[in-house]
């Protein structure tokens, strides 16, 4: 009953998971994980095994705790827990997305509210390679984000003005950033080999 009604259901949903890794989708095993450490810390037959047992417990805990606070990876930056802990009481405007992991979205913390901003960066599951893009909100959520459609040069520019666009967040060596860059009067925010940014006149 227990193969059947709890292990093979949690086994099916860990497969068909976009992402494995991902702790907002794994955070769920860990609720008959400590049932099953419960049912067998109580279950053991002599002192010395129930020892044995909280003390294993207790290394995973550590060990674990020691991973989710040295090990924080995302997109060609590595934080740690000591970094983020000493901005803490630092004001909300230097705690921002792109103040504390992405320099790459810093120039967003510096835009008027309510801005229109436009990217032409594309998501790839499969490899979660893309650049990041979610701050692009802002840090009270109020930009609009405009997804750049795959058009002409011409009919590009033309899309940009229509709609009244401030910003652009484009990836390098395409196509859109060769067109942005090259308008007058645009001003680069942000560059590097993998992302920039524009503010369009």
């Amino acid at each position: 009953m227990l193969l059947w009604s709890v292990l093979v259901p949690l086994a099916v949903l860990f497969a068909v998971q976009p992402y494995r890794w991902w702790n907002r989708f794994t955070i769920f095993l860990l609720a008959p994980g400590l049932m099953a450490v419960a049912y067998c810390v109580d279950g053991a037959g002599s002192r010395r095994l129930r020892l044995g047992l909280q003390s294993l417990t207790l290394a995973c805990v550590a060990v674990s705790l020691w991973f989710s606070s040295t090990h924080f990876v995302g997109w060609g930056h590595v934080y740690g827990i000591d970094r983020v802990a000493a901005l803490v009481g630092k004001p909300a405007q230097e705690r921002s997305l792109g103040r504390l992991f992405l320099p790459e979205l810093r120039w967003v913390d510096h835009v008027e509210r309510h801005t229109r901003i436009a990217t032409s960066l594309r998501v790839d599951i499969a490899r979660d390679s893309f650049p990041p893009f979610y701050g692009l909100w802002g840090r009270h959520f109020d930009h609009r984000v405009f997804a750049l459609p795959r058009l002409s040069r011409t009919a590009t520019l033309r899309w940009l003005r229509a709609r009244s666009i401030g910003y652009a967040y484009v990836q390098r060596r395409t196509a859109p950033d060769a067109w942005v860059r090259a308008e007058p009067q645009v001003r680069t925010l942000f560059a590097d080999r993998r992302v920039a940014a524009y503010a369009l006149p």
